[in-house]
Order: C-alpha cells, then sequence, then structure tokens
C-alpha cells in the first residue's frame, strides 16, 4: 500500500491521538458519495494525496503489468472538468517514471522518481519548478534511495529512505536538516525498518515498523512520541496512512481472505469505508491513502477483474 514498487503487504497494529476538536469529518458508510478516478489511457490509477482544496495527486501505469509511472494532478472539482496533468519530473527515466505522493495547501508537491540507474530521489515541484532532495544516508544502488511522502503548510516533508542494505529508515526533513524517525522494534535488515506515510500540519507522523520476526506494528508518532493505534475490526493487517490537522486518522487493513478494506476513527469511532465497485476475492478491494480536513477521501481499489481504479469518497448530507 505504500507505493508503486515500495509496497509491503502487511502493516499492522497501530494507535490514537485524539485532539480537543475533533469531529465527526469522516465519510459514513450508509451516506458517502463514490467517484471513480481513471486517468485517461492509463491501465491503472492510484491517488495518493490531497489539499484541503480538493487538488489530488498521485500516479499513473501506463504499461501493463509494469513499473512504468507518470506522477499526475488532478483537480478535483467536477465544474472543472476534471483536468489532469502530468508533472514528470526531467531528471526521471522514462523507463521508470515517477510518482506524486502528497501535496499541501500552498500546492507544493512532493513524491519521487527513478533515475537511469534505478535509484530513488525525492522530488519537490512548487511553482512548476522541480527540485531534487535526497537523504545523505540513503544508498545509491538500484531502487535504494529516497522517497517524499507528504509535505505540512509549513513546509515539513516526510519520507524515508532505503540504505545500501535495503533497511527502511523514516524521517522528517525541515530547514535542510534530517531527523530520523526509527519506530521502536523495527528490524534491521533488508525489507525491515520504518516506513513513513504522512506529516500532518501539528507534526503528527504515521507510519509502520517492519519488524525482524515478520510482524508489522503501525504507529503515529511526534515529538519523539510512538502511539500505538488498534483497528476495532480485529484483522491481523492494518495501516494508518493519515491524520488530518483535526485527528481523524485513515487507512486500510487486510481482513482473514487477504481482501483489502478502508476505514476511519474519529475519537475512537471506527466507520468501514469500501468502493461499492470494490471486488470481494484475495488481492481486491479498497485501499484509502489520504483524506482532508473536510472529510474527502481519496484511494484505490481492485475491481472483480483484477485492474486498479482511484477513487474519491466525500461525506453524504
Amino acid at each position: 500500500m505504500s507505493g508503486r514498487i515500495f509496497g509491503r503487504a502487511a502493516l499492522v497494529g497501530c494507535a490514537l491521538l485524539t485532539w480537543a476538536g475533533l469531529g465527526p469529518l469522516a465519510a459514513s458508510a450508509s451516506s458517502a458519495r463514490y467517484r471513480t478516478i481513471d486517468v485517461p489511457g492509463a491501465t491503472g490509477t492510484n491517488p495518493w494525496g490531497i489539499n484541503n482544496a480538493g487538488t489530488i495527486v498521485g500516479y499513473y501505469t501506463d504499461t501493463p503489468g509494469g513499473f512504468t509511472a507518470s506522477a499526475y494532478v488532478l483537480d478535483a472539482y467536477v465544474e472543472q472538468g476534471n483536468r489532469y496533468t502530468t508533472i514528470n519530473d526531467p531528471l526521471a527515466s522514462p523507463t521508470y517514471g515517477a510518482e506524486a505522493l502528497g501535496i499541501n495547501d500552498k500546492g507544493v508537491i512532493v513524491g519521487d522518481y527513478l533515475d537511469s540507474t534505478g535509484l530513488l530521489h525525492g522530488f519537490i515541484y512548487q511553482d512548476g519548478r522541480y527540485s531534487t532532495l535526497d537523504d545523505p544516508n540513503a544508498g545509491t544502488g538500484p531502487f535504494e534511495g529516497t522517497v517524499l511522502s507528504s509535505i505540512n503548510d509549513r513546509g515539513l516533508i516526510d519520507g524515508y529512505y532505503f540504505d545500501s542494505s535495503g533497511v527502511w529508515h523514516g524521517f522528517v526533513y525541515e530547514g535542510h536538516h534530517f531527523t530520523a524517525v526509527n519506530a521502536p522494534g523495527a528490524g534491521t535488515a533488508a525489507g525491515q525498518g520504518t516506513y513513513v506515510s504522512h506529516i500532518n500540519n501539528r507534526g503528527v507522523v504515521s507510519g509502520a515498523a517492519f519488524e525482524s520476526n515478520g510482524d508489522d506494528s503501525a504507529f503515529i508518532e511526534q515529538a519523539g512520541r510512538f502511539t500505538t493505534i488498534t483497528n476495532p475490526a480485529g484483522p491481523t493487517t492494518t495501516i494508518v496512512t493519515w491524520v488530518n490537522d483535526r485527528g481523524v486518522i485513515g487507512g486500510g487493513y487486510e481482513d482473514t481472505n487477504s481482501v483489502e478494506h478502508g476505514f476511519t476513527d474519529s475519537r475512537g469511532s471506527f466507520t468501514p469505508l469500501n468502493d461499492p465497485d470494490a471486488g470481494t476475492s484475495s488481492g481486491q478491494g479498497t485501499d484509502p491513502t489520504n483524506g482532508n480536513d473536510h472529510g474527502t477521501i481519496v484511494g484505490y481499489y481492485v475491481d472483480e477483474a483484477g485492474e486498479q481504479h482511484g477513487f474519491e469518497v466525500t461525506p453524504g448530507p
């Protein structure tokens, strides 16, 4: 669920931070309105970030079964005709491409691209200009390097990198300084470590620890304090992919039949989130990736034919 190339099947467990101003901002299961997002000509669409203006960023695949992807920005307002703009970083390899993963309310976009050697680099896109941002501790081999997950309105960026041994490490970037985010219990071998998915304007970071025993434990972190969230549905695999500024938590989980489901958690009130067009077989289902402060949520679903589509869900009246 963490990205085009960087997916980890299971992210378990996790924690809840509540805020005094928290309100019922998640779309209810009965009144939610779903809209399918398919980039024209794409073989699969994955929205990954949304800001409070409703602008969506993500990536789409244009080669069946391949890793090739292009970053895109979708203006989600229907009256503007669902216009898509491709924003491939000019340094990206045309063989591998790029993905946009986060956007703040100022319109600054972050993500990653793969160069011609297969090395990952983080990118920042602002006012039509691209800049590269790499954690200095990242590995320099194929499919190593840096991924930028999100950016808040203060300009703090979170993400993760793969070191030369294939271990994941989280970080927050502020003012030319990288601060490590390494979850307690995270493993230190290839395919283990810390995954960071989102940072909100309060500085709350969400992510997951990949442990040495094969278990995964999702977390929320603020100022060095890690908290765990428990999914009341009781599945064995859970990921929290965002916490908005009002404390609403969102993510997804895998049931015992390996079907993906979404959820939101507002003040401990758990609400399932399943796109009505999602398949119900193993490897299918609904994966929310982000939500804004107005209760609008984006993500992707896999239908009964095994095809991936983006979606946007808004609260009902």
